[in-house]
């Protein structure tokens, strides 16, 4: 099952070297670094009412008590006139994929919804541009340090999960 959703990715876009992904955490910890970078972001792609974003429950380290909470949510942004073009061949190796996805679901969990859809949570890889603080609406919840600039749908790959 792995293998399918992947070497579906890959047949839809594919690159000369495969692409690694990194988690959220990894971007926001140095988010100046990543700042006006192409990138492609692991983590879970939630789809709410104030948004789409991209995030993990708790990037480390864990805030002491009493300290405010980290960010740890990228705000996805659809923008087809700005955003970086896909690249005309794309590869994800598994590994670079589900090892990582494995440190994250330790901590993060898929929303549970009581009418049972899955659409609103799901793993995945978005490949974009990071843009941090100013160029972003601060008044998205969770609160987003930056956000990823990306084409549209066809920019975010969702990944099967192991367990299923």
């Amino acid at each position: 099952m792995r293998c399918a959703v992947l070497c579906v990715a890959v047949a839809l876009l594919a690159s000369e070297a495969p692409l690694k992904p990194v988690r959220v955490c990894e971007v926001l910890a140095d988010l100046s670094a990543r700042d006006g970078k192409i990138v492609a972001v692991l983590g879970r792609f939630s789809f709410r009412e104030n948004g789409r974003f991209l995030g993990e429950d708790a990037c480390d380290p864990t805030p002491a008590a009493g300290d405010p909470a980290r960010p740890s949510a990228l705000r996805v942004v659809f923008d087809p006139k700005s955003a970086p073009p896909l690249p005309a061949r794309l590869e994800l190796d598994a590994a670079d994929v589900y090892q990582p996805l494995k440190l994250i679901r330790q901590r993060t969990a898929l929303g549970k919804f009581r009418f049972g859809s899955v659409d609103y949570d799901r793993w995945a890889v978005v490949f974009g541009r990071i843009e941090a603080g100013g160029a972003i609406k601060n008044e998205s919840k969770p609160p987003a340090p930056a956000q990823i600039v990306c084409r549209g749908e066809s920019a975010v790959l969702v990944i099967a999960d192991p367990d299923q």
